[in-house]
């Protein structure tokens, strides 16, 4: 959430102008079907080495659980009250949703997505301070959550769901008072959650994933707009996270639990001066480590934060990290690989918690009035996701779909709903690697990177993009197949039309393109635009 109409549609395929990613071989077998082992990794002159493939025709591929999820819209911004600062009033933003909600529900159709993430606000549902100590539950806003979660189950995309936003009488006597609630309402917590978890872990709304608060790292009201501020109350954040593992577990204990999505940037501390505390997930799982998933977002605004722990770099155990006397662990990648390792690492090895991974909001910028930027958003779609995706992150949530005024620029349609450039980027993403998992990385470095994705009847799958003018060969192979960011296939035959060698040798040269971001004002070029590749005949 953090942030510092025509659709334009730009495809340069193959550019004149050439950054090709780093010096490898996709030097292939044919009719071979067996799995891969590191074994087949080699180092010649021509570089890096793998034996690709074919998929067995006879087999049947297995599904895999799909890793891509979208937040619908903005609605944790719906309240009855005045206490979110809007642009336009409650009754307009109102409008905007109900009309909008079916184009929102087919467009989350078409992007292909698995998982969808929505936020259930505790002050929507229980208003007023249970009287007597039974608590009453506004009907109206029942019916409305009944009616829009049961439209999104229809479509059969699974929902994350976040408990978030408690009521002012829960957080003590002023009105978005630190922490999110105080300790002597946590009661009150928990008979609500049993609430909301029996009524929607059932048909026809089916919620098995529960987000418990949203961003619970944060410290201050500046960010009161999460209603989640547990930032500098971590035991407490513990005792409420502990306390909703049991209560939802014991309702559907097929469900699963995520610790808050934490931001984990954007520090208390100088230089940083921002609203969310470092050392918050350390303190919360050395006192629990009852749920599932560990959980934090990601915005490439700040991946210089975590690309500084690249080696001779490494991070250790103390506070702040830097002090020998402690375990160092690895905190080395780039962009989302490096966060993932940072956080996954320290609490592996600081903390002795071990859990699978998800982030429940990645995002970067696509500003209609700059090309550039939208078309950069779109490629980011493709490799942010190949990225996380090779750091092992299991379920990730693009932040958002849709949102209802323009102080944020990072959703996949415009404000009249159209898709911008990432939209189609975001489809074609899913459609290439649905039922493909991650194998192996070719390459990651400043010439390029590449990443193997394969099903299980060893179908293979390269995401690429680089630079560096180093070409990049297939050999042998006499067709390929270059599927770039908005969906459209090139076929490429061995010595014809996009064989850049030029001759009829056995091998295929694939030029990658690059966007030289020419009148970009937001984006300096040039910037490498991701491909996927499949060789169809060896």
């Amino acid at each position: 959430m953090r942030k510092n109409v025509k659709i334009i549609i730009f495809i340069p395929i193959f550019l004149g102008i050439i950054l090709v990613l780093g010096k490898f071989t996709l030097v292939g077998a044919a009719n071979q079907v067996k799995q891969l082992t590191s074994a087949q990794f080699t180092n010649s002159m021509d570089g890096n080495s793998y034996l690709p493939i074919l998929l067995n025709n006879a087999c049947t591929v297995h599904p895999v659980e799909s890793p891509f999820s979208i937040e619908i819209a903005a609605l944790h911004q719906i309240t009855t009250t005045n206490l979110i600062d809007q642009e336009f009033n409650e009754k307009q933003f109102y409008a905007w949703y109900n009309q909008a909600f079916p184009t929102l529900l087919s467009a989350l159709k078409d992007s292909g997505a698995g998982w969808t993430r929505i936020v259930i606000r505790w002050f929507d549902i229980e208003p007023n301070d249970p009287a007597g100590g039974t608590p009453v539950y506004s009907s109206t806003n029942l019916q409305w959550y009944d009616d829009r979660i049961n439209q999104v189950s229809q479509t059969g995309v699974k929902i994350i769901a976040v408990i978030n936003s408690a009521p002012a009488w829960a957080n003590g006597p002023e009105t978005n008072l630190c922490p999110a609630m105080t300790s002597d309402h946590v009661k009150e917590y928990q008979d609500f959650l049993k609430f909301i978890v029996e009524r929607y872990s059932n048909p026809p709304y089916n919620i098995k994933a529960w987000e418990i608060f949203n961003e619970a790292d944060n410290t201050t009201l500046e960010r009161a707009e999460s209603h989640a501020c547990f930032g500098s109350y971590s035991d407490l954040y513990a005792q409420v996270l502990s306390g909703s593992y049991q209560t939802i577990k014991a309702v559907d204990p097929s469900a699963t639990v995520l610790m808050s999505g934490i931001a984990y940037e954007w520090w208390t501390e100088e230089p940083y001066n921002g609203p969310f505390y470092r050392y918050f997930p350390d303190d919360v799982l050395a006192r629990t480590s009852s749920f599932d998933v560990l959980n934090f977002h990601y915005f490439p605004d700040y991946h210089a934060e975590w690309e500084r722990w690249n080696p001779p770099a490494q991070p250790t155990c103390s506070r702040p990290p830097g002090d020998l006397e402690y375990p160092v662990y690895d905190g080395s990648g780039i962009d989302v690989i490096a966060k993932n390792n940072f956080f996954t690492n320290r609490m592996s090895t600081c903390i002795g918690v071990n859990k699978p991974v998800w982030v429940t909001e990645m995002a970067a910028h696509g500003d209609i009035t700059d090309t550039g930027s939208l078309n950069n958003q779109a490629y980011y779609v493709i490799k942010g996701y190949t990225r996380g995706l090779a750091a092992g992150i299991k379920n990730i949530t693009w932040f958002t779909l849709a949102q209802p005024d323009i102080s944020d620029s990072q959703s996949l349609l415009n404000l009249d709903f159209s898709p911008k450039p990432a939209f189609y980027a975001y489809k074609t993403l899913v459609s290439q690697l649905t039922n493909y998992k991650y194998d192996r990385t070719l390459l990651s470095s400043s010439d390029g990177e590449a990443y193997v994705f394969r099903n299980s009847c060893n179908d293979e799958r390269i995401v690429a993009w680089g630079g560096n003018n180093i070409p990049l060969n297939i050999s042998p192979a006499t067709s390929v197949e270059v599927t770039d960011y908005l969906g459209n296939v090139s076929t490429i035959q061995d010595g014809g039309l996009g064989d850049a060698d030029g001759s009829t040798n056995g091998s295929i040269q694939v030029i990658l393109p690059f966007d030289p971001m020419q009148g970009s004002t937001i984006v300096p070029g040039p910037v490498p635009i991701p491909v996927f590749i499949h060789v169809t005949t060896p």
